[in-house]
């Protein structure tokens, strides 16, 4: 895969150079986060529901304006209720990193690609 660089503001990224899955470290917690090349993504805490077990948050996702939005359609936390999106400025995307921007944390994130796509049990 070559390596893109990005910048934020950009209004077109094609969705093969970030689908996959990633790792973040978001406060004390790991999450792994699947973007489907058919625009559906899952969100899973490695300390409350790894994999195999179902994801924390799913839905749809797409990238407008340089901001890379993952719209939440099931969701197991009442926080985080069905319709709000979480939203990051992608800042720059290479074949093993993501270097995004979280607006409301005023905060550089950096995801890390993980090698394989999650297994999710279906018992």
């Amino acid at each position: 895969m070559a390596a893109a660089s990005i910048v934020a503001g950009c209004t077109s990224l094609p969705k093969e150079n970030i689908s996959g899955t990633w790792s973040a470290s978001f406060g004390d917690s790991t999450m792994l986060i699947q973007l489907e090349k058919n625009e559906h993504w899952k969100w899973w805490s490695t300390r409350e529901s790894p994999p195999p077990m179902p994801p924390s948050q799913e839905g749809r996702w797409f990238i407008h304006d340089g901001i890379l939005v993952l719209r939440i359609e099931k969701t197991e936390s009442d926080k985080l209720p069905e319709g709000l999106a979480f939203t990051f400025d992608v800042r720059k995307v290479s074949a093993d990193r993501m270097t995004l921007y979280d607006l409301q944390m005023k905060k550089e994130e950096y995801w890390e690609r993980t090698a394989n796509k999650v297994q999710q049990d279906t018992r």
